[in-house]
């Protein structure tokens, strides 16, 4: 008996060891592999019948809230819908146990083919979800591309494509590759890349490839892009009015790039391009634009969505039959019908009874369903997998992506104005602070509190019921509390144009002649009617839930305190003369803040534009190592190199919260003559 209990208190020591080891914990899941496009496609296709066919061509908007309801139930279990389009669960645990259930719907049905369930996320997960905790927020595509690295795009896309993938996401209407126009500027989100083609493209391909190599289909939203000339007329359909060429250079060029590079979906929407279809016909039912121009002109091979065909746009044109019929000849494959359990069912019901009159074609029905089951093969929906909760934990929110998600957000805040030197944010100049706005204010206030005292705040709460504008009585209440503080913070919020609330309380702060600054933490475009302010930040953050916003607060807080991440300024090769003193100063040589903008506010603010002036010290250190076995210590040094030669100069350095960044470039030492 002494002996099995011995035996017993080793097994019992030897588990807790592997367990505080790490070695019994489950491995991370597989990266994803997409499935080779077999004979199993064209197989299916030949046992479906016309309705069945037809129901795969139809992505539905689910009707249940917290869990798929009985038309959900019947829609995938009895009709067999091609797709579902949802997004906004409560959280990630709730969409887990949704799709999954889904799973089982399909796997009831008789030919057991599980839909593509479709979200719009161009940020991640977190963007719609109301409890986004447990999972990484991802920048915007704004703020990705203001940190001026496409390699950014791709880290985010990978992140956020890894968690939507566990949770049993397969499509996302996303990047969004529209060209935000800078004559239009209150057309514009922060979910586009810019106003340059060129910019859009490299971001664009570089998130396509992160969303496709880790199992989320991308289908490129926004096409043909934004209307132009703003259409006044009432009856008047939205298009893009432009020549061939410019379009080509333009609007077009990131779609048609993005195809190139292998995107294998693409949504369009109910704009019209008049140069390219002269009917005038929205995007969505022009034969000319889908077949035509996508089809045999860029030889397109993927998923063209028509994303949606209920929008108010085509119904208010077109019955819905005639709508159907006309995207279904036209070219598309999947066609995204939101509204009720009947609409859904008549959607499908159009394409049946269309194929029976002969308005549509077996052949043209059969190309497009035999190409829905490729890919439903290649992204692995044609096995039935449901999600799997602890696996869905496992890759969500994991430190390394929460590191990596903070830091592309800091490099993608872009100081506007700092005159003065407000930032960083001194702690002996400004003793006190008031901190005020529409969201995120108490977070704010509460992390700047951890490092100094004295920080005071009001919050207008019923911003958040009356489109984001501030009340004339909180307007009032703030003043009193503000007179006394030595530095006012606002932080703003619009995703269209700064409500005139929010204008007013900036003003009015203004009027007490004290140190202010803005947080513009949607639309940078805040800053073009804050003209008197010292200084703003531009955070670029989504259209979404109050969540989303306020869980990144404690890294615009932190990058206020002079947090934030720093870039070589130079990319050529430096030189110096051999025996001569070369002075080093780490604030010419570096960028910090690293944030441009990617696209032009107005004249005093073009794209590319950044604060630059380094003096204020959000540099305060640097080491250096020469590559001649010689180091220093300082912001500025000097140095004299006694041979000439190619030498790699390495620095730390470090910023005003004391996080250090190694940097390094090439330099060329030359002798007297030059060489």
């Amino acid at each position: 008996m002494p002996d099995r209990s011995a035996r017993l208190l080793i097994v019992v020591l030897i588990c807790t060891v592997a367990a505080s080891c790490g070695l019994w914990r489950r491995k991370p899941p597989p990266e994803f592999a997409p499935e080779p496009v077999t004979t199993r496609p064209a197989a299916l296709l030949a046992e479906m019948s016309v309705e069945q066919k037809a129901a795969q061509m139809v992505v539905v908007s689910l009707g249940g809230i917290n869990f798929p309801n009985r038309d959900d139930e019947e829609l995938v279990k009895n009709v067999g819908v091609g797709g579902v389009y949802g997004g906004n669960w409560a959280n990630v645990s709730q969409a887990v146990q949704f799709i999954s259930e889904l799973h089982g719907f399909a796997e009831q049905s008789e030919l057991k083919i599980p839909p593509f369930v479709v979200a719009r996320y161009t940020c991640g997960m977190g963007q719609r979800l109301t409890d986004c905790t447990g999972l990484t927020l991802m920048p915007t595509q704004m703020a990705i591309a203001a940190t001026g690295d496409p390699g950014n795009a791709y880290t985010s896309a990978c992140i956020a494509a890894k968690e939507m993938r566990s949770a049993g996401i397969t499509v996302n209407l996303a990047p969004n590759l529209e060209i935000s126009p800078e004559d239009g500027k209150f057309r514009f989100a922060t979910s586009r890349f810019g106003s340059s083609p060129d910019w859009v493209s490299r971001f664009g391909t570089e998130s396509i490839r992160g969303f496709q190599e880790n199992g989320v289909l991308s289908a490129l939203s926004g096409f043909p892009g934004v209307p132009y000339p703003p259409i006044k007329e009432p009856d008047a359909l939205p298009g893009i009015i432009k020549r061939i060429p410019t379009l080509s250079a333009a609007d077009l060029k990131p779609y048609r790039d993005a195809m190139a590079a292998g995107a294998d979906g693409i949504a369009v929407t109910d704009l019209t391009l008049p140069t390219v279809d002269s009917s005038g016909l929205p995007v969505m039912l022009s034969r000319e634009v889908l077949t035509g121009l996508i089809r045999e002109m860029w030889g397109f091979e993927g998923l063209i969505i028509a994303d949606t065909i209920t929008a108010k746009t085509i119904s208010d044109n077109f019955s819905p039959h005639d709508s159907v019929v006309r995207a279904v000849n036209a070219g598309a494959d999947l066609i995204i019908s939101v509204g009720g359990y009947w609409r859904h069912l008549t959607t499908v019901g159009h394409i049946v009874d269309a194929v029976r009159k002969n308005e549509i074609s077996e052949e043209t029905l059969d190309a497009a369903v035999l190409r829905i089951l490729k890919y439903k093969q290649k992204y692995g929906v044609l096995e039935p997998a449901p999600p799997d909760l602890r696996n869905a934990q496992q890759t969500c929110a994991q430190p390394s992506n929460l590191t990596q998600s903070r830091d592309m957000l800091k490099r993608g805040m872009t100081l506007l104005k700092n005159d003065g030197n407000i930032l960083p944010l001194d702690r002996k100049v400004y003793s006190s602070v008031f901190v005020a706005g529409v969201i995120g204010v108490e977070r704010m206030a509460k992390t700047l509190e951890r490092y100094r005292k004295g920080v005071t705040y009001f919050e207008s709460r019923a911003a958040v019921y009356d489109k984001w504008s501030v009340p004339k009585e909180d307007i009032t209440r703030v003043e009193p509390m503000a007179k006394d503080a030595d530095l006012i913070i606002v932080c703003t919020y619009s995703t269209n144009r700064l409500p005139r609330g929010q204008e007013a309380l900036v003003r009015h702060l203004v009027s007490l002649d004290k140190p202010l600054l803005v947080v513009a933490l949607g639309s940078p475009f805040d800053i073009t009617f804050l003209e008197k302010v010292q200084a703003c930040i531009a955070v670029y953050g989504p259209a979404a839930t109050p969540p989303f916003l306020e869980a990144n607060i404690d890294t615009v807080a932190e990058f206020i305190l002079g947090d934030c991440p720093a870039e070589l300024r130079y990319s050529d090769n430096l030189i110096a003369n051999v025996t001569e003193m070369t002075r080093f100063d780490a604030r010419e040589l570096v960028l910090m803040p690293t944030g441009r903008l990617p696209l032009a506010l107005s004249d005093a603010y073009p794209r590319g534009f950044g604060w630059t002036n380094s003096s204020a010290g959000f540099v305060s250190g640097a080491s250096w190592n020469f590559g001649d076995g010689q180091e220093a210590r300082g912001v500025a040094v000097v140095h004299t190199y006694e041979n000439a030669g190619e030498y790699t100069v390495e620095m730390n350095v470090t910023n005003t919260v004391g996080n250090a960044h190694p940097l390094s470039f090439p330099l060329s030492v030359v002798g007297k003559d030059g060489v």
